[in-house]
C-alpha cells in the first residue's frame, strides 16, 4: 500500500532514502534549510515529491512542517505513513571548548527537533490503516556506542535520541513503530571535513572490519525497510550500519 513519507533533512542519506521510497511507489514530502537542493531533488523525483523549506531550530517549525506534509499527502490522495528525521550535523570540539549555547543547540537540533516533529504528526500517524502501523525512523551515531575525543556534544545529543526512540516505541505501540539507526562514518555533506581527500577516506575506512566508509545509500536501505510494512514486527530497535565497527574487533586494532 503506497503512502506519503516525511523526510526531514533531505540531503545525503535523506535524499537517498527519498529516491528509494519513490522507486517503491510511495510519495515523499521533503524538508530542509537549502531551498535550491530541495527543489532540485524534488524535480528529479517528479510528481511523487513535494517540498517545503524549514529550519527545525526555529520556534514552531515542527507544526509548520507537519501542516505542509499533511497537505501534500492529501493532495496526492494518500495518508501520511511515516517520518524519517535525518536532520543533523557533526560538531567536533574539545570538552574544554564546548559552550552552553552550542551544547543546547546541538541537543535541540538532534533530539528536541525529532520529538517536536513526532508530536506534530502523531495524530496523522495514529490514523494510518496500513498493516503494521505507521513508522518513525530516527538517527543516532556510532559515537554513542564508542567514545571518541571531541564528540561530547554530539554523543550526548545522539544518546538522547536513542533513549527517545525506545521511549516513543514503548508509548506509541502498536499503532506507531519507532526504530533508530546508528550509522558509522558515512560520506555526506556534514562529514566532508573528516573525509577531505581520498587518502583520509581510505584511512578512515580501513578502521572498519568491512574496510570502507559508508555511503548514504547504505543507511537509506535500512531506513526504507524500517519505514515500510516490510518491518511490521520491529519496534524499539537501535541498529548499527557501521561496517561492523561497533561490534567487532578488527585485525588491525
Amino acid at each position: 500500500m503506497a503512502g506519503t513519507f516525511l523526510v526531514a533533512g533531505a540531503t545525503s542519506t535523506g535524499a537517498a532514502l527519498a529516491r528509494r521510497l519513490v522507486t517503491r511507489g510511495h510519495r515523499v514530502h521533503l524538508t530542509g534549510r537549502n531551498t535550491e537542493s530541495l527543489s532540485a531533488l524534488a524535480s528529479s523525483l517528479g510528481s511523487s515529491a513535494s517540498w517545503s523549506q524549514a529550519n527545525v531550530l526555529e520556534d514552531g517549525a515542527g507544526a509548520r512542517i507537519a501542516k505542509d506534509a499533511l497537505a501534500a499527502a492529501a493532495a496526492g490522495g494518500s495518508e501520511l505513513r511515516g517520518l524519517a528525521y535525518c536532520v543533523g550535523d557533526i560538531p567536533l570540539k574539545s570538552i574544554r571548548a564546548v559552550k552552553r549555547d552550542e551544547f543546547l543547540k546541538t541537543y535541540h537540533l538532534h533530539c528536541w527537533g525529532a520529538l517536536e516533529m513526532v508530536q506534530a504528526i502523531l495524530p496523522a500517524l495514529q490514523k494510518t490503516k496500513v498493516a503494521g502501523g505507521s513508522s518513525v525512523v530516527l538517527f543516532s551515531s556510532l559515537a554513542v556506542a564508542q567514545g571518541f575525543p571531541m564528540h561530547a556534544a554530539i554523543a550526548a545529543a545522539k544518546g538522547g535520541v536513542e533513549g527517545l526512540s525506545v521511549s516513543l516505541a514503548a508509548e506509541l505501540a502498536p499503532k506507531v513503530r519507532v526504530n533508530c539507526i546508528r550509522p558509522g562514518l558515512t560520506k555526506s555533506s556534514i562529514s566532508a571535513k573528516l573525509l577531505k581527500d581520498e587518502t583520509a577516506e581510505k584511512k578512515m575506512g580501513e578502521i572498519n572490519p568491512l574496510p570502507r566508509v559508508g555511503t548514504p545509500d547504505d543507511v537509506a536501505a535500512l531506513a526504507a525497510f524500517l519505514l515500510t510494512e516490510d518491518s511490521s514486527w520491529m519496534t524499539g530497535q537501535i541498529i548499527g550500519v557501521d561496517g561492523g565497527r561497533s561490534a567487532l574487533r578488527h585485525k588491525s586494532q
